[in-house]
């Protein structure tokens, strides 16, 4: 037991050091683009190189991003919803950052919802207390929470996961944990993952999900369409 709490704890405090050194590298001064006019258009412009959408359009989904914790895509099968979310992160510029000792720091994180997912285990993982370590359901999006809990409210980079295909499992249910963040995305938060600490969520994340209405999906629920742009 001694052994596997020593090793457990070599082990967390060698994972955060790793966090803490990609947090360090987002948090240097950015240079601010003074033009917004050429700023606007060049997001428009990234954005029609893929798909033939007004500039009204666009423009509103870009808002919708900035100004909400979650963004739903709702739409007919085949209709460019997935693919309009990975242009938008693509034209950000934050799925082109590589990786660091098998450690991703792209901050974009497509995850694909499975029918019967029930709690946070089966979006982000738990904490086994046999092996004294976290089992990862996505290590992906366990590794952006991490890094978003190192770089605190000094983040200033948008970090955005797309829950595709989000309602082939009640959302209420295994997205609970950030319901209660999206009544206050404006204010920095705190959700516990099963971990001894809890996790700081800073306002620079974001959830993007797309659904289907159909047979094999199930309905959102009002408390949660009164969070959600949609």
């Amino acid at each position: 037991n001694a052994m596997i709490e020593a090793a457990s704890d070599w082990n967390s405090k060698f994972e955060k050091e790793q966090y803490s050194d990609i947090a360090i590298e987002y948090l240097k001064p950015s240079s601010v683009l003074s033009d917004k006019s050429l700023f606007i258009d060049t997001l428009v412009g990234f954005v029609n190189k893929h798909r033939n959408y007004n500039k009204n359009d666009i423009l509103n989904m870009y808002i919708c991003l900035s100004q909400n914790f979650i963004t739903i895509f709702s739409g007919e099968p085949g209709t460019g919803k997935t693919s309009i979310c990975n242009i938008i992160a693509n034209s950000l510029g934050l799925n082109s950052l590589g990786d660091c000792e098998g450690i991703s720091k792209n901050r974009y994180v497509p995850i694909s919802v499975e029918r019967g997912w029930s709690s946070k285990r089966d979006l982000i993982g738990y904490y086994n207390p046999l092996t004294k370590k976290y089992d990862r359901s996505n290590a992906k999006i366990y590794d952006g929470l991490m890094i978003l809990n190192q770089e605190r409210e000094k983040s200033q980079y948008p970090y955005i996961v797309l829950l595709d295909e989000a309602n082939l499992s009640p959302m209420e249910y295994y997205w609970a944990d950030f319901m209660r963040v999206a009544d206050k995305s404006h204010a920095n938060s705190y959700i516990n993952i099963g971990l001894s600490d809890e996790i700081y969520i800073p306002n620079t994340l974001r959830f993007l999900a797309t659904i289907n209405n159909d047979q094999t999906t199930e309905r959102l629920y009002p408390r949660l369409i009164d969070r959600s742009w949609i």
